[in-house]
């Protein structure tokens, strides 16, 4: 089974965000998911958002659901499992 970590979650939806909307676009990536800029900082603080927030983050942003809350591919870990290094 893959190791969950909330932090390095947090710090993908990060990534994201800045990839997105740019370092200050903390307000249009909250607009997007339709929060308000407030509550949208909490989750780069340190909470990780509802399951609702976080499939409109893949919706919005196109990664996969399974990569946001792991950092891997299943596919990825079906062959390494598969194939060890």
């Amino acid at each position: 089974m893959t190791k969950f970590d909330e932090k390095a979650v947090i710090q993908r939806i990060i990534k994201l965000r800045t990839d997105i909307a740019g370092r200050r676009g903390k307000s249009k990536f909250a607009k997007a998911l339709g929060l308000s800029p407030s509550t949208y900082s909490y989750y780069e603080q340190d909470r990780l958002p509802s399951v609702p927030i976080l499939l409109k983050i893949t919706e919005i942003t196109g990664v996969d659901l399974y990569w946001l809350l792991t950092g891997t591919s299943p596919r990825a870990d079906a062959f390494l499992q598969k194939y060890p290094k």
